[in-house]
């Protein structure tokens, strides 16, 4: 009897803490290494919206990961100027600013085939026009022959392939170098697949400069 209760209680004790490891651990935050003015401003600014120091920190890090932007000691200078006189009709102004801009990347990375990519004066047109061309360019990779005539797709050569096909009179509009660096960065994944397909890397380009030099020259020489 006393065995068995004994086991018993051996299993419960050992069930208790195997519970126990599964909870994780709890980090706590700290202020410290900062100054007496900085924690002073963290703890007012918690206060001031109601909530707690690990809540505030919290807020904090969604900020950051949507807002991540970088800033010049200058840039700083006048946001701080327009909170100072306007602090409310600035946050209002900011939000609304991102949210047209966060609806216009969405919106540029729709597949609608009913826009006119003939539209000069169009955000979504300009972003259709990149995608075609990025295709154009996939194809050019696809059907080369030669190694070296395939390219890396960066964003200097995105252009330059761009620029080369408006010249060769395949294309009627071509596109800017901000269009094309939101198109290269939406399409990021699908580029990095059909460079290992197509087994090119970040240093093909110039390799592939030389290659072709090498073969003009030597044709010179024949």
């Amino acid at each position: 009897m006393y065995t068995g209760l004994y086991s018993n209680i051996l299993n419960g004790i050992y069930i208790m803490t195997i519970e126990k490891l599964k909870k994780p651990k709890r980090l706590g935050l700290s202020l410290t290494g900062v100054t007496a003015e900085f924690k002073s401003e963290y703890e007012q600014l918690a206060k001031n919206h109601n909530i707690t120091h690990t809540e505030f920190a919290k807020v904090l890090l969604e900020s950051y990961k949507h807002f991540n932007v970088e800033l010049a000691e200058t840039d700083t200078v006048i946001i701080n100027q327009a909170l100072r006189t306007a602090p409310i009709t600035y946050k209002k102004k900011i939000k609304n600013a991102v949210l047209r801009c966060a609806v216009s990347v969405v919106n540029s990375n729709s597949n609608d085939s009913t826009i006119d990519e003939s539209k000069i004066n169009s955000g979504r047109a300009a972003d259709k026009r990149a995608d075609s061309l990025l295709d154009l360019m996939f194809k050019h990779n696809e059907t080369a022959t030669n190694k070296n005539h395939k390219i890396f797709i960066s964003k200097s050569s995105f252009l330059e392939f761009i620029n080369k096909t408006k010249e060769d009179g395949k294309i009627e509009v071509t596109t800017s170098k901000v269009v094309i660096a939101r198109c290269l960065e939406r399409r990021s994944a699908l580029i990095e697949a059909h460079h290992v397909e197509q087994e090119l890397d970040d240093s093909h380009n110039l390799k592939a400069h030389y290659a072709r030099l090498k073969a003009v020259n030597s044709t010179n020489k024949n």
